[in-house]
């Protein structure tokens, strides 16, 4: 059997050991499908007892455990009964459900870029005129190793403004993996993004992402550095086609963008042209910064981390001491267990941590659950921060100091205890920033070393394992609880003032997973909660709340005639409550310019943020005729975003919803899709009819100049 080349998951161990691939082998075939979205698997019957497992990876070749060669072939995953075939020549528009970001001239525009209302500029200009430039216009066909790379300018047109909204607009067409992609300034990561799987008719999406907290490079001319590999065969036709703008405008309640900002990289942008990620564990992600400025008065890092390969799937992961448990049926789990952490140190202190959110790509799982609305966060990867300010006073002495990233998870005894591992598995792609914000050039921030308080963290684990009558290792349960308190303090000595600065953050995580079945069932349940502080004297410039509870379940049973159906479930969601200002623009920005909302964002002090997916999703794989095998899914997404006051705030709720919206996608087409934007002003429900969709509402309608606002009735047809 040939190399082969995966990016999707869909880990299934045992007697029916079944990999649901996007991959191709050199000795294998592809037949087309009439309808939907292909996707490729084994045509040759997997016999019973035969021991297949294969080590899914993205992006990386590896080899595929089997008693035997297979080939491949295509499937469709929208359900046969679609009709689709009208709309055949029309792309289908992807998206991300996603909180509004703010346009020049006030528009105003919601996760899926559609316009919702719009303001016009304000007497005092706060909306300024737009300046737009074009970053990047190319398609990435046979882009491994051959990143774009191109020189932005500052436009003229720039001037004083305070906001940037950056656009990446792609189309694709045919057959092709989701991809990784990252955007670089040279050697600082700007934006981490993924793609959508390309359908036969083509796809297209569009994310707009507030860059204002980039401000320091957007004022300089860059290296642009975009890389997305890709790579186009005779059957992988997707390319994609991509557009990267950048739209420059002044507003309300921009962000107070850092004066510098320092790379924690490879370092290949500026002199190799080459993107700057470090690839761990085979990588060591350390930098020796020797140019930090010794006149800084606040400093946060950024960490942007993504599991690839063996490690995509990090949150269904097994216990270390288990990993062997199938290997007679099925192959080697991937282990560590399904916990992570990702460790910051700063001259080999630690000096805060992060543990992810997991990230489903549109290749993840089962494909049908991603269609047109993608999974949480998969166009915008976002970035965890931690507060160094603590770290000041040694940061700022002159000298030459190292800033490292690691990831870790457990390495557990095979009993009740375990320790936090000294690797993981193969890979983790992570950068660092250093945000910083400065005092005039003569000052010099000076104050105590910092204090460090970083024991080990709680840890236990259990697991228990039942054979079936054959003697066979048949059910594998596990649970994994993980907390940890880590606290920094200094005396900071800055311009202005001489206080103590802190950092706090308390964690606590919990699996219990099961494997049934000889492995061909596997459930997770897992929460993942936390509370993030920084401290400046008697203020709290920064708190963040966050909760990460997620239920998996799949199932796959081979069928007598040959046949085999998986069943998935996801239930999962991404909770953030959030108080003060870090690096991040607050999202409050847009809401400052509507009407119905402007005076209240005065008052507000923090936003919330809850995100939930629900989903199920069903495969059936037929072996013996491919054309026969078909998928199909129903996805649920709903996203509430809010404001909280500021404390002693009076009359006020202590969270008002600021905009809301509820989608449901089923077999790759919207059914429903409701918005409402500032509370109960409703923007209207997105009716679906013969493949257009249309909002609906009698509470909503569009301006004078066309565009649609709260308040206007009618729909917008």
């Amino acid at each position: 059997m040939g190399i082969v080349q995966v990016v999707l998951l869909v880990i299934v161990v045992g007697s029916i050991a079944l990999a649901v691939l996007e991959s191709f082998s050199k000795d294998g075939y592809w037949k087309d499908c009439e309808v939907g979205e292909e996707k490729y698997f084994r045509t040759n019957p997997i016999a019973k007892g035969e021991a297949v497992h294969v080590h899914v990876v993205r992006d990386l070749e590896i080899r595929q455990e089997s008693n035997s060669a297979a080939s491949f072939i295509s499937i469709t995953t929208d359900s046969s009964t679609i009709s689709a075939t009208a709309a055949a020549a029309t792309p289908q528009r992807v998206f991300q459900v996603d909180a509004p970001v703010l346009g020049a001239g006030g528009f105003v525009f919601d996760g899926d870029n559609v316009t919702t209302s719009t303001v016009g500029a304000s007497a005092d200009g706060t909306t300024g005129q737009a300046c737009s430039v074009t970053l990047m216009e190319f398609s990435f066909a046979e882009s491994f190793g051959k990143p774009f790379v191109g020189n932005y300018t500052p436009p003229a047109c720039m001037g004083n403004s305070n906001t940037v909204m950056m656009n990446f607009s792609v189309t694709s067409k045919g057959t092709q993996f989701d991809r990784l992609a990252i955007m670089y300034f040279g050697d600082t990561e700007a934006f981490r993004t993924s793609t959508a799987e390309p359908k036969r008719n083509g796809i297209t999406w569009e994310y707009v992402k507030d860059m204002s907290h980039m401000m320091y490079f957007w004022k300089t001319p860059q290296k642009v550095i975009f890389d997305l590999p890709n790579q186009t065969t005779a059957n992988l036709t997707g390319a994609y086609n991509t557009t990267l703008t950048a739209t420059f405008f002044t507003a309300k309640q921009a962000v107070s963008p850092a004066t510098m900002i320092l790379p924690i990289s490879a370092r290949l942008g500026i002199n190799a042209s080459q993107p700057s990620d470090f690839s761990l564990p085979a990588s060591n992600a350390t930098n020796t910064i020797s140019d930090f400025p010794r006149n800084a008065n606040r400093a946060i890092v950024t960490l942007s981390t993504t599991g690839q390969g063996n490690e995509e799937f990090w949150w269904s992961n097994a216990l270390q001491s288990d990993v062997l448990t199938y290997n007679a049926s099925g192959g080697t789990l991937f282990g560590f267990s399904p916990f992570r952490e990702v460790q910051l140190h700063i001259d080999g202190q630690m000096a805060g941590v992060q543990w992810p959110f997991p990230i489903i790509f549109t290749g993840g799982v089962v494909p049908a659950f991603w269609s047109p609305m993608v999974g949480i966060d998969a166009f915008d990867l976002k970035e965890a921060e931690v507060e160094i300010s603590p770290w000041l006073p040694m940061l700022c002495d002159g000298n030459p100091h190292t800033f490292s990233i690691n990831v870790v998870g457990l390495d557990d005894n095979g009993s009740t205890s375990a320790t936090m591992s000294k690797s993981v598995g193969s890979s983790w792609l992570v950068t660092g920033k250093i945000f910083i914000w400065q005092d005039d050039a003569n000052s010099i921030t000076t104050g105590s070393m910092p204090t460090v308080s970083a024991s080990d963290p709680t840890v236990a684990v259990s697991q228990s394992l039942a054979k079936n009558s054959t003697g066979a290792n048949d059910t594998l349960q596990y649970t994994v609880s993980v907390s940890r308190k880590f606290s920094v303090s200094s005396t900071l000595t800055t311009q202005n003032s001489s206080v103590t600065s802190s950092w706090s953050q308390t964690l606590s995580h919990t699996d219990n997973g099961t494997f049934l079945a000889g492995g061909n069932i596997q459930t997770n349940f897992i929460t993942t909660t936390g509370r993030d502080v920084a401290t400046l004297g008697a203020a709290t410039p920064y708190t963040c709340e966050y909760s990460f509870p997620m239920f998996a379940n799949s199932t796959a049973v081979q069928l007598p005639n040959g046949t085999t159906t998986f069943n998935a479930t996801i239930q999962r969601t991404k909770i953030m409550d959030t108080n003060g200002r870090g690096v991040a623009p607050s999202g409050l920005q847009p809401f400052a310019v509507i009407p119905q909302s402007a005076d209240l964002v005065l008052t507000l002090a923090g936003t919330t943020r809850v995100d939930s997916q629900n989903g199920t999703a069903f495969l059936f794989l037929d072996n013996n005729n491919g054309n026969n095998s078909f998928s199909f899914g129903n996805t649920v997404q709903s996203l509430r975003f809010g404001g909280k006051s500021a404390a002693g705030a009076l009359g006020m709720e202590p969270d008002v919803e600021l905009y809301f919206r509820s989608v449901e996608v089923s077999n790759g087409s919207t059914v429903s899709d409701t918005e409402r934007l500032v509370g109960k002003s409703t923007v209207g429900n997105k009716v679906v009819s013969n493949g257009v969709v249309r909002r609906v509402d009698a509470g909503v309608g569009r301006n004078a100049q066309g565009v649609l606002m709260p308040g206007f009735g009618g729909d917008d047809g």
